[in-house]
């Protein structure tokens, strides 16, 4: 679904244009709607990522979080807000601009940033929205 304030693929953001109205909107044929439904099931088909091996750690944490093992954990520690757990699992971190954290605690996404990726990413994503350096 498409509306005001999404992000358009260009980096864009959607807005409302004043005056206009429902009637203005151009309606589909059939045929073009058919073509639209198939054109938008491709965007769902995900390139598959490799596993990563769990004891394998790719980055080296230091002080306060070095006990930290996941997105998870670094979440729930510091970020510390209301959770919801979505039907697939995954962890919305309430009142943190859409931060879903996945059920495994592998990978992450903020929705309000369109950036996401693994425990490297959320420090630094966390730590910029912060204003800290790293350790």
């Amino acid at each position: 679904m498409v509306s005001t304030g999404c992000r358009h693929p260009s980096g864009h953001r959607y807005q409302f244009v004043p005056g206009t109205d429902y009637e203005d909107i151009p309606t589909l044929t059939a045929g073009k709607y058919q073509a639209l439904v198939t054109l938008s099931k491709s965007f769902d088909e995900r390139p598959s990522q490799p596993e990563r091996n769990p004891t394998v750690r790719p980055v080296r944490l230091c002080g306060e979080i070095s006990g930290i093992e996941n997105c998870l954990d670094y979440a729930r520690r510091f970020i510390a807000a209301a959770e919801q757990v979505e039907r697939n699992g995954d962890i919305r971190f309430l009142g943190q601009g859409g931060l879903l954290v996945t059920a495994d605690g592998r990978g992450w996404y903020s929705f309000s940033d369109d950036t996401g990726g693994g425990l490297a990413e959320l420090i630094a994503w966390h730590q910029s929205l912060m204003g800290e350096g790293s350790c």
